[in-house]
């Protein structure tokens, strides 16, 4: 017989705790968080939702810029898939997609391997803009 911690369902329950948990922190400090290091529960020390801890720990300000990036990222990478619809452009999104959708169950942005892919996705679109303006402005002077 397995004990109930090895089984997934047991993933799943404690997820749904820490969320109910770190809800209720929100609700206690809603606007300006407890503090970026502060966060903690009784079984753990993330929310294992970064939407939620970054929430909980920044305060509402924390979360709208988060979520402003997150939106001009998937914005901005639908522009451009739209436009000329590279295979690069495509993995980068995905990558990209990836990381957001992730984040919603795990907590990879407050590790720094996760936080460093994120950053080091949005430098790429970031250059491939640079790049496409470059491209467009030396092609409209011939």
């Amino acid at each position: 017989m397995q004990k109930y911690f090895t089984k997934p369902a047991f993933s799943v329950h404690k997820r749904l705790n820490y969320w109910r948990q770190t809800v209720h922190i929100i609700t206690l400090h809603p606007l300006k968080g407890t503090g970026i290091g502060n966060f903690s529960l009784k079984e753990s020390r993330t929310s294992h939702n970064s939407y939620l801890q970054i929430w909980a720990e920044m305060g509402a300000s924390g979360i709208a810029i988060w979520l402003i990036i997150v939106f001009l990222f998937i914005k901005r990478e639908i522009k451009r898939l739209s436009g000329d619809g590279l295979y690069y452009n495509a993995g980068i999104f995905t990558a990209g997609l990836a990381f957001i959708f992730h984040n919603v169950i795990d907590f990879s942005f407050f590790t720094a391997q996760g936080s460093f892919l994120w950053w080091i996705i949005l430098a790429l679109t970031a250059s491939l803009n640079k790049k496409s303006h470059q491209v467009t402005t030396s092609q409209g002077h011939k």
